[in-house]
Order: structure tokens, then C-alpha cells, then sequence
């Protein structure tokens, strides 16, 4: 079935589209309408507005002569609609939706970035004490395992870790970076970062990197510092857990409870749901933790072969290694 873009029946036509209910090919030849035109015209569907097409000679061509133009091709539309295959033609462009497998956006098919790595993480808090945990797989495109020791929590001071998943590469350098940024600040400020400057400092070059973003999905987890004074002029200081997660764009999300990020966040959320108590103590707080990821390793087949537990109370840190799935 062919269909000018110029006919008033074509915003009907393409909403079938969307339902993926009919195979159909629309053709804008030059002869009848001009390129520029043909591509405005189905630009509100596909919302390539801010596209603009190649530029041709106007003149008319003999559709004896015309040779198609595949390097031509739309770095757009393919990714809006994944039933979408185009062609352009040094006059004729031709849009075809066909309802077949091998037609899907190459994204879905080939599995998101985040996962081509694997890894999860995921951060609790307790009754004056914070605990974070993450699987020490590495792999490729989900099924090879390069490393069975990849560990994805980082030190940032003795109050403040912070957990990267995603794409390996992008969480090295985001730590570097990071590293960086906080070895800065304490020589010009001659004090540590507090937790809540380094999650909004996180945030901020997650955001400014939001056109070409870092493939990471991070948390922190640590303590936030409240000092006071009380009327003797005693001063103290209370230790207040502090948990947050982030997307890759550095949208915050504060919570009290537990956070998780990676390709096992589903089973995660599960497992936490369940398992999670507030208020608990290090070794209750340690023992949850632990449960809850390993029951999500259990069921999950790209994490995994090892996992690392970190404790953090006032006073000291605790770092125990888990035997869990190796296969």
C-alpha cells in the first residue's frame, strides 16, 4: 500500500503505527512534492522538528536514473519508532513499518548499556549505622565474565561511600573525577566534604554531562554530621544515616530506608521490601543486608560470583566478603 505525504488521511494513517497494526510503506516522490516538504509533513509523528533534511538540487530527475542514497539515513526517526526502516533517495524517501523482529530499536535488541556490564549495589541504614553492598562480577554483553573481583564501592572519606553501576569504563572515570574534585576541595577548604555537599556535587556533574552522559547509576550512603551546643556550651555532634540514589542524569532521591541501582534493582526491591526492619543494630543491620542481596544474586543471571559488605558506624568501618552464586 503506498500513500502520498501530502494526503489529508495521513495523520490517520500513521497513527496505526503506533499500535503496530499494519505492515505499509508511505513514498514522497520529488515529482509531486518537494523533499523538504514530504519530511515536515511526517516530522510531527517521528518529532524530528529540530532535524533538518539534507539539501538536493531542485530539478527533476528521470525515475529511470535515480540510484538510491543509502548513506542517507535519518539518525532519528529509527530510534523513535523501532518498527522503522528508512531510505532516502536523492528525491524519494521512503518510510516502511513493518511488523518484524529484526526491524527493533538495536538499543532493545542488543540490551541497555547499563547492563552490558552488569553489577548492582545497594545501601541500608540502621539505628546510628549504614551499610552498603554490591556483587563483584564484571562481565561483557551479559554473558562472559571477565572479573570475578570488580568492586563497585569507593571510599570517599570515613562518612561517605559511594556506589557506581553501569558501564565500566564510565565508573572508573566518574570516580577519578570524582576523587579529584574531593581531594580539591580539602585542600582549599583544609576540611572534609560532608555527604551533603558531595551528593549535590555528584548531582551537578552527572547534570552538565546530561548531553553526553556518564552510563552510571550511583548511590551514596554515609553519615550527616549535625554538631550542636547545648546551654552548659558542651559541644557534640549526632550522626544522622543518610541514604540517597541517583539516575544518570543526577536526579536525587533521598530516602531513610534502603536505596539500590544496577540490573538487579527489581529483585532488590523485592527483597528489601520484605526483609528490611528499621532501626536495627550493626549486626542485625549487616545480616538483612546480606540476605537481601544474596536472595536478588540468587535470581538474577548477570550478577553475582562474590559480594562486598560495608558497615559504617560513628567510630569504625566493617568490611566482610560473601561466598554467593558462581555461575
Amino acid at each position: 500500500m503506498e500513500l502520498p505525504l501530502g494526503s489529508g488521511k495521513m495523520r490517520d494513517f500513521l497513527r496505526k503505527i503506533e499500535d503496530r497494526s499494519l505492515p505499509f510503506t508511505v513514498r514522497s516522490d520529488f515529482t509531486r512534492y518537494k523533499y523538504t516538504k514530504s519530511i515536515r509533513a511526517i516530522a510531527p509523528f517521528f518529532e524530528l522538528s529540530s532535524w533538518s533534511p539534507p539539501k538536493h538540487e531542485e530539478r527533476e530527475i528521470s525515475p529511470r536514473k535515480r540510484k538510491p542514497n543509502l548513506g542517507t539515513i535519518c539518525p532519528v526517526a529509527k530510534y523513535i519508532c523501532p518498527y522503522t526502516s528508512i531510505q532516502t533517495f536523492p528525491y524519494t524517501t521512503t518510510y516502511s513499518c513493518v511488523r518484524n523482529i529484526s526491524l527493533l530499536n538495536p538499543l532493545k535488541r542488543l540490551g541497555s548499556i547499563f547492563n552490558y556490564n552488569g553489577g548492582c549495589v545497594l545501601g541500608m541504614s540502621g539505628s546510628d549505622c549504614v551499610a552498603i553492598a554490591c556483587d563483584l562480577r564484571l562481565g561483557v554483553n551479559n554473558f562472559t565474565t571477565v572479573s570475578t573481583n570488580f568492586t563497585k564501592i569507593f571510599k570517599i572519606n570515613n562518612h561517605v561511600y559511594v556506589g557506581l553501576t553501569g558501564l565500566a569504563t564510565d565508573i572508573q572515570t566518574l570516580y577519578e573525577l570524582l576523587r579529584y574534585r574531593v581531594n580539591l576541595y580539602q585542600i582549599r577548604q583544609e576540611t572534609e566534604m560532608d555527604i551533603d555537599c558531595f551528593a549535590n556535587m555528584l548531582s551537578s556533574i552527572l547534570y552538565a554531562n546530561r548531553f553526553s552522559p556518564y552510563f552510571v547509576n550511583p548511590i551514596v550512603v554515609g553519615f550527616k554530621i549535625k554538631n550542636s551546643i547545648d546551654g552548659n556550651g558542651n559541644k557534640s555532634c549526632t550522626y544522622e544515616p543518610y541514604l540517597t540514589a541517583y539516575d544518570f542524569i543526577g536526579a536525587k532521591c533521598e530516602t531513610n530506608d534502603f536505596v539500590v541501582n544496577g540490573v538487579t534493582s527489581e529483585q532488590l526491591y523485592g527483597m528489601c521490601e520484605s526483609l528490611y526492619i528499621k532501626d536495627q543494630d550493626e549486626q542485625g543491620l549487616f545480616e538483612t543486608i546480606s540476605q537481601c542481596l544474596l536472595s536478588a544474586l540468587d535470581r538474577d543471571c548477570i550478577s553475582g560470583w562474590g559480594a562486598e559488605v560495608y558497615v559504617l558506624t560513628p567510630d569504625k568501618i566493617t568490611k566482610k566478603k560473601l561466598k554467593a552464586r558462581m555461575d
